[in-house]
């Protein structure tokens, strides 16, 4: 592993009169990465996640592409971790649906004791193996989890494990969403064309 460290963070929601609001116009996202900066005390941000979509901005606008070109996009494995808050509201924790996802989890288990790994782990060696242009970027706050994340380099999958893996995983096997059913993902989250922006004057 090289010495340097890749910095990431992210933008696009702020808590206005209690709730959640979405930004991506320019002037937020420039005013949230120069406040992060000065949080963090750095010049430079490696990797700038837009963590909700702005669904009044054009994408493009959002993204500001003729200064910053797009590198990343951010998506889940079918298992991942819940904060608690929204165990009752996540349609695939439902009891309908909980009793068949843990038997697929259970599925995932097994394959990761035959690989010698965590489930969470194998959940990692799967992204990294999509290819030399796909890297996982797993979060943590604690030191265990993070030399845990680094295991998975030394998990090897073959061609049959990761279709074995896609096929407990798919969108099909899986029951119920993985997000509350009125939060918005980039699967409901349209951006108005380009041309119909108009910058403040």
């Amino acid at each position: 592993m090289g010495e340097k460290v890749e910095l990431a963070t992210k933008f696009g929601v702020k808590i206005e009169d209690g709730q959640m609001a979405i930004h991506g116009d320019p002037a937020y996202v420039r005013a949230a990465c120069e406040a992060s900066l000065k949080r963090l005390d750095i010049d430079c941000i490696d990797l700038y996640y837009q963590h909700r979509i702005d669904t009044s901005v054009p994408v493009e606008v959002t993204l500001i592409y003729a200064q910053t070109p797009f590198t990343s996009c951010g998506f889940t494995f079918e298992f991942e971790r819940y904060a608690m808050r929204f165990l009752k509201l996540v349609p695939r924790l439902q009891p309908e649906n909980l009793e068949h996802n843990t038997r697929l989890f259970e599925r995932v288990k097994d394959m990761a004791n035959r690989k010698g790994c965590t489930p969470s782990q194998l959940a990692l060696a799967w992204v990294h193996h999509q290819g030399s242009d796909v890297c996982p970027i797993p979060g943590t706050t604690k030191i265990e989890n993070f030399n845990d994340n680094i295991g998975e380099l030394s998990v090897k999958l073959t061609k049959e494990d990761m279709a074995e893996l896609e096929s407990i995983a798919s969108a099909d096997a899986v029951k119920g969403y993985r997000c509350p059913t009125d939060m918005k993902t980039w699967e409901t989250s349209d951006t108005p064309p380009l041309s119909t922006w108009k910058a403040a004057a």
